[in-house]
């Protein structure tokens, strides 16, 4: 396991109504609420990162940022990235007189 895969504890408040309901799918499950809710923040995490919206705006917000604070690296959509700034270009070789 490397650092970055080590548990890091988060505190954060919830409605009280969702920790009711996930405790109710925990214990169905035979789970504990921390398995349920690192699953769930997985799978957004990874829906969210591979939608084009997303894509998009992270190839924006990077390319705005200085190389030494680059700090969506952790974020894995380098490919993406590249072809965004590939398109980007293409706009601006067109539009440019």
């Amino acid at each position: 396991m490397s650092a970055s895969d080590s548990p890091r504890r988060v505190h954060f408040q919830s409605p009280g109504y969702l920790v009711e309901r996930l405790d109710a799918i925990a214990e169905l499950f035979d789970k504990d609420r921390t398995d349920l809710l690192v699953e769930a923040i997985r799978e957004y995490i990874e829906t969210t990162a591979d939608s084009e919206t997303f894509q998009e705006l992270v190839a924006t917000k990077y390319c705005e940022l200085p190389p030494p604070t680059r700090s969506l690296r952790p974020l894995r959509c380098r490919p993406k990235i590249e072809n965004f700034r590939d398109h980007e270009r293409a706009q601006l070789s067109r539009t440019t007189p």
